[in-house]
């Protein structure tokens, strides 16, 4: 860079720390945050004095400093850099100072005087005792009423994580099986498809076992018993828990006569049986059986389904 460029450079960095002094001073009055801006006029003019001097080194060269181009070059990056954050400070402040007295012509309240009037004092109306038990009894209302919401949010969580998160989890589990290639062949992947089909419909009846909770709540539930084959039922709800038994190497045998026909609610028989079979395999060691059986009772005409386990079983304390 030669000395007539650095010069030139320097005059008009000069005229531009002139017209922010100018314009700094003009904004004084309007500007909120004064010593800021006193402080940055204050830069600006140790700057100003810095560039002139620089320029009255060019008409005296000094061997010392001025042979090095490298001087000029930091000098007038320097100075451009600190004048442009200048510039940016007042701009700033002169913004914030217009956009805060708009805000104030808009937000500010009219104050009105306070218009006296005359006191009236009125007698305090006496309280019965009779009210006081009245009262007691909307709080316990309240109250009972609260903890009532409380537990079928509970239950409802219940619902949601028992009966939907099984079965998601064990079509998680095919589907897995399916995109990591691990069948053999179409018969397997075709036993794959039956058993995503099957956890299907069970997420499909948990979410039906949802809105009968919700008609029980709301004293709107239904009985409805159907005649249904509960040996197909059985072996429908065994296949919902091959992911999990296969995790842990437990067999579910299932020890029912085919074409077992009963007359009762089968949506309701399903849902025990879920439960049931899902304890079971949760307190089972690995590598045992879980054993579902069905018998007829002559003397009480009813059916009997058994859970049977290998588990650590219920303390009788």
């Amino acid at each position: 860079m030669t000395a007539e460029v650095y010069k030139i450079l320097i005059i008009v960095t000069l005229l531009m720390q002139s017209l922010c002094i100018v314009a700094g001073f003009r904004l004084i009055d309007k500007v909120e945050n004064r010593p800021l801006l006193l402080f940055v006029l204050f830069g600006v003019g140790i700057i100003f004095l810095i560039q002139l001097m620089d320029l009255l080194a060019l008409d005296y060269p000094s061997d010392a400093l001025l042979d090095t181009p490298i001087y000029f070059e930091i000098i007038s990056l320097i100075s451009t850099l600190t004048l442009l954050m200048i510039l940016l400070t007042l701009n700033f402040q002169l913004s914030e100072s217009i956009r805060a007295k708009q805000y104030a012509q808009y937000v500010k309240p009219e104050l009105k005087p306070i218009q006296r009037a005359p006191l009236e004092i009125k007698p305090v109306e006496k309280v019965e005792h009779k009210e006081v038990p009245t009262v007691n009894g909307n709080i316990e209302e309240i109250k009972a009423q609260l903890e009532k919401v409380t537990e079928q949010r509970d239950k409802l969580v219940s619902l949601i994580s028992h009966d939907l998160r099984t079965p998601l989890n064990s079509v998680f589990g095919f589907c897995q099986l399916l995109r990591d290639g691990e069948y053999k062949g179409k018969k397997e992947v075709k036993k794959f498809a039956e058993n995503i089909y099957d956890l299907s419909k069970i997420q499909l009846n948990a979410f039906n076992k949802i809105l009968e909770w919700t008609r029980y709540e709301s004293k709107d539930v239904q009985f409805n018993p159907t005649e249904f084959d509960v040996t197909s039922t059985i072996n429908f709800i065994s296949k919902s828990f091959l992911n999990i038994t296969d995790k842990k190497n437990i067999t579910i045998r299932v020890n029912s006569e085919s074409n077992l026909m009963v007359f009762a609610d089968e949506f309701m028989i399903m849902e025990v049986l879920k439960n049931l079979l899902e304890n079971a395999i949760k307190y089972s060691r690995e590598g045992s059986t879980v054993e579902i059986i069905t018998h007829y009772h002559s003397k009480l005409n009813k059916l009997v389904i058994l859970v049977c386990d290998s588990g650590i079983g219920i303390n009788k304390n």
